[in-house]
């Protein structure tokens, strides 16, 4: 048996370079996202987390909460980790000095880690909220007092939700200062040398900002790309994610794009920050899922290598790649997957990488690699072209998986190669279903078999759900949620895809959680994993209400679960003629009250 021998074909492709530095036309590269999986329960709590922002290293993840004990309605935190191959570890407050009685939130930490940018309405500000910065000497050291960026930053109005450059010396933001096309815009601050003081700002105009609210950018290290949050219509939910690119930093925004449904759903997603090396882009979203009413999820961005649009990955679009050479050219400029304005050795390993996986290797697994709160799942993937038959090796143990052979335990199967139809079949294996067990890590990986070469695969990880109803939407305990809510649960382990879950809903506790099929509370059975508590009409305000979900297994069996809780928002009498409403701050968008 043989591998492919990955550093030779790299140097086939730098020979090719210089072969093919020929005329070809022009096409427009992109990148797209993987599947989104939740951060899990160690970052993600049962409240609201949300506001993120990963350093340069990729190794601190701040974002803000307010989860139980905070110092504040809304507190800043911090998760680290050794390496970016290792799991997020225990969250950590940022403590008394910068976190108040006060709200605090969307923190931006700079390139070395030694200053913080974020929000608060804590007193001595000039708005309802303003822009702080706290430094520290070293990483070990504590954060310092906070101060106020001042009047140029900062309004009568709000400022909230920065980016800052690498080099920081550019600060964007998003404010309801006038002189805004929308409810809230995006800003952009600038300094000549970091002991300066902020310049007036500047509003990103058209076609950044619009009439609706417009704001959570988060900037590329190139000053090329821009991602943010926008409430315009074209989008997929109240709030989507968008982007907006430009070739260089002297250059107009271009078009603003949505991100599409691999990251947007009908729920809010907002807050998008991309890591530093440009192939991960971190959002928060109350999708259901999640563990909260809000969570933080990640994506891979994957570049689009495919050129010339022929959905194939070959030499015609090498060719393009080559004609482009050392040029800042962004239909070939893929490395990192959002490009960094020069065409070279990083590109060509970037469509090395995925031109192997499509010559050979197995790819685009289902479940998601990094998947959570999966049911009992059938494992499929998308086959190397070349391959002829697929050994599967699946287990609980990493390591194991990534080192098992054809005579290991982990060996458990070997798929014949699905012959090609006018429809793709994905290949797949049954034989891991019955390994399965509820809420349990589990890696798994495909080789692919040619003639005389097997071609290891990647080792994928996902973990499967509770066998009990799980991540409810509204999150339980939450308060002022609107009377207009519909329930959002994740699915248990087991459930039947029809018929597989009951509902019961009241406002009594003690009767919801004793309530059976033929009690009043008991609302019937639901197909899929949403409800609508209120049909035709709205819940009452100011009310606790209580709801259960009774997971019925694909053997008849039933998991009893818990019972959760919510309030809504209570009613608000307008005395004052002047007063038109109350803002709430929602996940620093605003919601009309």
């Amino acid at each position: 048996m043989k591998r492919f021998n990955d550093s030779k074909i790299m140097l086939l492709l730098v020979a090719l370079v210089v072969a093919l530095m020929l005329t070809a036309g022009s096409a427009k590269a992109d990148f797209t996202f993987g599947t989104p999986t939740n951060l899990g329960p160690v970052v993600n709590s049962s409240a609201a987390d949300q506001t993120l922002n990963i350093s340069a290293d990729g190794l601190s993840l701040y974002f803000s909460s307010d989860r139980p004990g905070g110092y504040g309605s809304l507190d800043l935190y911090v998760a680290t980790r050794e390496s970016t191959d290792d799991d997020w570890g225990p969250v950590v407050n940022l403590g008394p000095t910068v976190n108040t009685p006060s709200l605090e939130g969307h923190g931006c930490i700079s390139a070395d880690g030694l200053t913080l940018y974020f929000c608060s309405n804590r007193p001595g500000g000039f708005g309802s909220y303003d822009l702080w910065v706290t430094t520290r000497a070293t990483k070990a050291d504590k954060w310092g007092t906070p101060v106020n960026l001042g009047p140029n930053v900062n309004s009568s109005t709000y400022a909230m939700e920065s980016s800052i450059s690498p080099d920081g010396l550019t600060l964007w933001f998003e404010s309801g200062r006038p002189g805004g096309l929308g409810g809230g815009d995006v800003w952009m601050t600038t300094r000549p040398t970091i002991s300066d003081p902020w310049g007036p700002p500047v509003n990103l105009g058209p076609p950044v900002n619009s009439a609706f609210d417009d704001g959570d950018p988060s900037i590329s290290d190139d000053g090329r790309i821009l991602f943010f949050t926008s409430g315009r219509p074209g989008g997929y939910g109240n709030y989507d994610l968008w982007v907006s690119k430009r070739k260089t930093t002297d250059d107009q925004w271009g078009t603003t794009v949505n991100l599409g449904r691999s990251v947007n759903q009908t729920s809010n997603d907002l807050g998008a920050n991309i890591s530093a090396d440009g192939r991960t882009l971190y959002f928060n979203s109350n999708r259901p899922g999640g563990y909260g009413s809000y969570d933080i999820w990640q994506a891979p961005i994957i570049p689009v290598v495919d050129f010339n649009g022929d959905e194939k990955v070959d030499l015609k679009d090498f060719s393009k790649l080559a004609q482009y050479w050392g040029q800042n050219e962004s239909s070939v400029d893929i490395a990192p997957p959002i490009g960094d304005g020069t065409v070279d050795f990083q590109d060509l390993a970037v469509f090395a990488e995925y031109w192997l996986k499509e010559l050979g290797q197995a790819w685009g697994p289902t479940p998601a690699d990094g998947a959570t709160n999966q049911p009992k799942s059938m494992l499929s993937w998308l086959a190397g072209e070349t391959a002829v038959a697929h050994d599967v090796y699946f287990g609980t143990d990493q390591t194991a998986v990534t080192d098992a052979t054809w005579e290991s335990d982990e060996y458990i199967d070997q798929v014949a190669e699905v012959v090609e139809t006018p429809v793709d079949i994905r290949p797949y294996t049954i034989k891991a279903l019955t390994l399965q067990q509820p809420a349990t890590a589990y890696y798994w990986r495909i080789d692919e078999l040619e003639d005389g070469t097997t071609i290891k695969g990647d080792v994928w990880r996902f973990t499967t759900a509770p066998l009990k109803a799980h991540s409810p939407n509204p999150a339980n305990g939450e308060i002022l949620v609107d009377p207009n809510t519909l329930l959002n649960w994740g699915a248990g382990f087991n459930a039947k895809t029809t018929g597989g879950h009951r509902v019961f809903f009241g406002t009594d506790y003690n009767v919801v959680l004793n309530a059976t099929t033929s009690t009043i509370e008991y609302k019937g059975t639901q197909n899929g994993t949403t409800y609508d508590p209120s049909p035709g009409g709205t819940l009452a305000l100011n009310t606790m209400y209580y709801w259960r979900i009774d997971e019925v297994n694909k053997d008849n069996t039933v998991t009893k679960g818990d019972v959760w809780m919510f309030k809504t928002i209570f009613n608000i009498t307008i005395t004052n003629p002047n007063l038109i409403g109350w803002w709430k701050l929602d996940e620093g968008q605003g919601t009309m009250r």
